[in-house]
């Protein structure tokens, strides 16, 4: 009966240290993922300070809302994009739509008033030049600085003047080129501009 016994008691003691090796070899079996799994997550934005990054972060979801709002109950801007230059600061998808309330402040380096639209003011320059006996005489008429040509040509042309050549020869000038063979003669040239501010008087 003895033997028994201590039988028994020999058999709950290697029970005993069996599980409790088995508890200490799935604890540190544990540790060993949860500590591989720390290493591998991504550091969470830190307030105040320079988050560096090497690869792109990316925010995925499905949601009739906004995926990120960025609110600032202060005097500074919500947002501010810095790239090197000549980079673009954004890129949107090739069939986004429009951004609502956006307020495009300048495009190509041009503010919204030197736009032409349907309201744009123009004005008329006309400029009558004697061309002269046997002379070939080129005429250039320009805008004001800053305004751009609509259109231009020659008017009022004297009997026996020839134009040779009536082009435009940049966004603000237009040249005309006769010739003659009466001194008193002369050719009338007329463009129209554009008026882009400041506006003439």
């Amino acid at each position: 009966m003895l033997r028994s016994a201590v039988s028994k008691v020999m058999w709950v003691g290697r029970a005993t240290i069996f599980m409790v090796g088995l508890v200490v070899v799935l604890f540190l079996t544990l540790a060993i993922v949860a500590q591989a799994a720390d290493a591998a997550r991504v550091p969470s934005l830190q307030n105040g300070v320079v988050n560096t990054v090497n690869t792109m972060t990316t925010l995925v979801g499905s949601i009739a809302n906004p995926i990120l709002k960025l609110d600032n109950n202060g005097t500074g801007t919500a947002l501010q994009l810095d790239v090197q230059h000549g980079n673009a600061p954004l890129v949107v998808n090739t069939d986004a739509g429009t951004a609502t309330n956006l307020d495009a402040d300048k495009l190509d380096g041009k503010d919204s008033a030197h736009l032409v639209t349907d309201t744009t003011p123009t004005y008329e320059v006309n400029v009558i030049e004697a061309v002269g006996a046997d002379g070939i005489v080129q005429t250039i008429v320009n805008c004001d600085e800053g305004d751009r040509l609509l259109s231009g040509g020659f008017a009022d042309l004297s009997v026996g003047t020839t134009v040779l050549e009536s082009v435009g020869r940049s966004a603000g000038s237009w040249s005309v080129e006769a010739i003659d063979n009466n001194p008193s003669n002369e050719v009338t040239i007329r463009i129209r501009c554009y008026d882009f501010p400041p506006l003439r008087p």
